[in-house]
């Protein structure tokens, strides 16, 4: 089994669950440009974290080539409009002003925390629908509820998950919540704690 399919997979869903979306917001072909419906991806193509941004956009491809081989999302094509974010939150707006531009409606990623907070209030003033397949920050999602879902659980539900486990695993026992003196680690340590 190709190790992208299942986020291929989870961007057909993606996709296929919002056609009705696409089809009220965009009558394709007639008024796309290039007939095709302009599928936003965003993630780091160059700097230190490209080796991810080429997986997940890898991913994404897949699952495109995936779809328009089933004749496409309500029999239109669609097209990959890619944005290089370099993993670096001041390239957040030219990624947002270049998919609005494109007429892109729906778009994954960016896929890195600091890019992901920049975008998401561009794309939620400009009523496009953002995807984001691995940010576990909790105040994305809260902060643009309309217009930002996340494709995972957030910290919050993961530190009261592993809480539930502990006390139903390990009842009765003191735990200590080590972490690294980074505010990410500080705010899971937190809730962690909270959690138990």
């Amino acid at each position: 089994m190709n190790p992208c399919y299942p986020a291929a997979a989870v961007l057909a869903t993606v996709l296929l669950s919002a056609a009705p979306a696409v089809k009220a917001a965009e009558p394709c072909p007639k008024s796309c440009p290039s007939g095709k419906v302009p599928l936003g991806i965003a993630a780091p193509l160059t700097g230190s974290a490209a080796a991810f941004g080429h997986s997940a956009v890898k991913a994404a491809e897949l699952a495109v080539g995936e779809i328009n081989s089933a004749g496409g999302l309500l029999g239109v094509p669609v097209e990959p409009v890619l944005g290089d974010d370099r993993c670096d939150a001041g390239m957040a707006a030219a990624i947002v002003k270049k998919h609005i531009e494109g007429g892109v409606r729906f778009v994954i990623g960016p896929t890195c925390p600091s890019v992901a907070k920049e975008a998401a209030s561009a794309y939620a003033k400009a009523g496009v629908i953002q995807f984001v397949p691995i940010i576990t920050g909790v105040e994305l999602t809260q902060n643009h509820p309309g217009t930002t879902f996340r494709m995972i659980s957030n910290d919050e539900q993961e530190a009261k998950a592993l809480a539930t486990y502990l006390a139903s695993e390990q009842p009765n026992k003191r735990f200590l919540v080590v972490f690294g003196e980074f505010f990410y680690r500080r705010a899971i340590a937190k809730m962690i704690d909270a959690a138990l």
